[in-house]
């Protein structure tokens, strides 16, 4: 099927859906403990009033009853406290469709909404839990699919060891990272690889049955094709809608679109969550570089972003004129690209800068939103001379130009960001779990450069959260707690002298967030006018202990005006 036809199905297939129909003859307030706006005059009061699906007033009840006599009040939500809907502006969909029906085994807590992983943090553990994993097919041939695995804590792993624990069924171990896989002879067999073929890839290890970078994506994208069918996807995401739900989101970015095929994850994306009962709000952003190799031209890349972003859309759209590119290779996997390498680090571009810089001054000068990844500090550095130098070519008051990952950076160039008032989003999940990073770091003395998450807030820099969700999961009050209290998941507090004010961690994943976006008009606080998503908590996160901010329980979501709590 060609692009063309692919995306008439996908107009038939939206205008078929039955959309909700959210009007409301009156204004209904709803009562809380708190409402907390989060504008810039930070008001808090203790009642809402909404109408459809915008919010009208805030103020008291006894204020917005004499103001509204005629609305109804709502009382479920009485004891409550309600903020702007959270905002995820870095979730990859695609890739968590893939792993989340996989048995995870992980040196992290992590607690998906029928399993929770306690961490297993050594090779004995380790092994015995794939093992066991095994164990449990029955049926020779049955694919054994695991992902979490991590070298600093769970030793070697090699094709022979796997063949050796498994040598009939196929083995796939997918990296903590996302960004490499180890699979045992059978695996390679069935995922028809043949060894003549592979030997000389660079991000390839083929004896050892070990694929990074690249090479992953060879495996990922032969894995997709012999997994998605109806019924795992079906399942995968109802995973994802669960954990996304439970965690308060009500916007989030399905940030890198193109991990299989573009056309083809809009359709299954819209199929899945564009319907009633979907909680939140999902926006498609491309993956310039993907889509690029996919059409093999930035002008049909254009044309197919700006019909999908036609195809409108309530609860899956594409972003219009907004694309994203990467830089430098992953930060967790050791190949971000770094001025002064550490010992163990294997630096990658995914992007050269030669490359990069024709991709974006071909989306800038037609007026695109552009984001990159960018890791280390040499990448960053290399961003933002591309940044510069485009914007004097063809100069941008309001370009919102961002720049994601950011782990490892200097004071110097958090300067150079500031000037030119470039955005940036970052995972405070990346220092909870970068224990092998951070020693490397404190033995050359540079571990004050990883997630200066305060040094952008301390320079007034639009800041914004998000998880990259399934590599951390999708919760912005983890997020929050990590950044205000610099633990790591052992419990170490790491550069405390970076450590946030609570109340620029929830800018970060409601205000700061939606302007990344260019939807500050829309969400991101509670004014009359915007769209009425709200997050609504069980406590007060002003209230309880900066420690305890991740334990904050959420009660439910609105999203445009209708109420979706959590089921347990």
């Amino acid at each position: 099927m060609n692009i063309r036809s692919t995306i008439f199905i996908l107009f038939i297939y939206l205008f078929s859906c039955q959309r909700e129909n959210a009007n409301q003859q009156i204004p209904t307030i709803y009562v809380a403990s708190k409402v907390i706006s989060m504008d810039d005059n930070l008001t808090i009061s203790d009642a809402i009033a909404i109408e459809e699906d915008r919010i009208i007033d805030i103020s008291s009840l006894k204020t917005l009853k004499e103001r509204y006599p005629n609305a109804l009040v709502n009382y479920s939500l009485e004891g409550k406290t309600i903020l702007p809907g959270f905002i995820d502006n870095h979730i990859n969909l695609s890739l968590a469709g893939l792993i989340l029906p996989m048995q995870l085994i992980s040196p992290f807590h992590w607690e998906l909404p029928d399993n929770i992983n306690q961490g297993v943090t050594s090779q004995k553990q380790y092994r015995n839990a794939l093992s066991e994993l095994i164990s449990s097919k029955n049926v020779n041939g049955e694919w054994v699919l695991t992902w979490g695995y991590h070298p600093y804590y769970h030793g070697d792993i090699s094709r022979k060891i796997l063949d050796k624990m498994s040598p009939e069924k196929p083995v796939v171990v997918v990296h903590h990272t996302l960004r490499s896989i180890h699979l045992n002879s059978k695996a390679l067999e069935l995922l028809q690889f043949e060894g003549k073929n592979l030997e000389e890839h660079p991000n390839i290890k083929w004896k050892k049955g070990y694929f990074y970078n690249h090479g992953f994506e060879l495996v990922i994208n032969k894995l997709g094709n012999l997994l998605t069918n109806e019924e795992y996807i079906t399942n995968s995401f109802h995973i994802a809608k669960q954990q996304i739900h439970r965690s308060g989101i009500t916007t989030f970015t399905h940030s890198g679109l193109g991990l299989f095929n573009t056309v083809n994850e809009v359709g299954y994306t819209k199929l899945a969550l564009e319907t009633a009962d979907t909680p939140f709000r999902t926006y498609l952003l491309v993956n310039g570089k993907k889509l690029y190799d996919e059409v093999g031209s930035h002008v049909k890349a254009e044309f197919i972003i700006d019909s999908l972003a036609n195809l409108g859309g309530n609860k899956v759209r594409m972003f219009p004129r907004k694309i994203k590119f990467p830089t430098d290779g992953f930060f967790l996997s050791y190949e971000m690209k770094l001025k002064n390498p550490i010992q163990t680090n294997i630096d990658q571009w995914e992007m050269p800068p030669g490359e990069l810089e024709i991709a974006i001054r071909h989306y800038w000068k037609k007026n695109y939103q552009i984001i990159v990844d960018a890791n280390g500090d040499l990448a960053i550095e290399e961003v933002l001379k591309l940044f510069r130098k485009i914007n004097q070519e063809y100069p941008k008051h309001d370009h919102r130009f961002s720049i994601h990952d950011i782990t490892y950076i200097t004071p110097n160039l958090i300067e150079k960001i500031k000037d030119e008032n470039v955005y940036v989003s970052l995972a405070p999940y990346h220092l909870y779990t970068s224990e092998q990073y951070t020693i490397e770091l404190a033995d050359s003395n540079r571990i004050q450069n990883l997630n200066r998450i305060k040094s952008f807030f301390d320079e007034k820099i639009n800041t914004s959260f998000y998880s990259q969700y399934v590599i951390g999961p999708p919760s912005p009050l983890f997020q929050s707690w990590i950044a205000t209290n610099r633990i790591d998941f052992k419990g170490q507090l790491r550069t405390p002298s970076q450590k946030i004010h609570l109340l620029d961690a929830l800018k970060a994943v409601t205000i700061n967030a939606a302007k990344e976006l260019e939807l500050d008009h829309e969400i991101g606080s509670l004014k009359p006018g915007k769209k009425a998503d709200l997050t609504i908590l069980e406590e007060d996160p002003f209230d309880v202990k900066l420690t305890k901010i991740k334990d904050i329980k959420v009660w439910g979501t609105m999203l445009d005006g209708k109420l979706y709590p959590i089921q347990d």
